[in-house]
């Protein structure tokens, strides 16, 4: 007879109730995540035309006035895809 092998393949099937809740709580992730995504659109929809505030300005100077190799890697990385 054979030797069985020292890590049996994993054929092992979760019990239903177990089974139920994995379920259950991947549905609930879904749901959340596309939730949070329709938020996330709708405010990028709204503030897509709002006109900027002095901090938005400020930041954005302060970002751009950077002069590092390490943030311009960063930069370029975030401008590649042509935003």
């Amino acid at each position: 007879m054979p030797a069985a092998p020292a890590h049996p393949a994993k054929t092992s099937v979760l019990p239903k109730a177990r089974r139920r809740l994995v379920d259950s709580r991947t549905r609930r992730m879904v749901v959340v995540a596309g939730i949070l995504v329709g938020v996330f659109a709708i405010l990028a929809l709204l503030l897509r035309e709002a006109e900027g505030t002095s901090l938005d300005y400020a930041i954005t100077r302060a970002v751009q006035q950077m002069n590092s190799p390490a943030m311009s890697a960063l930069m370029l990385a975030v401008s590649a895809p042509g935003y």
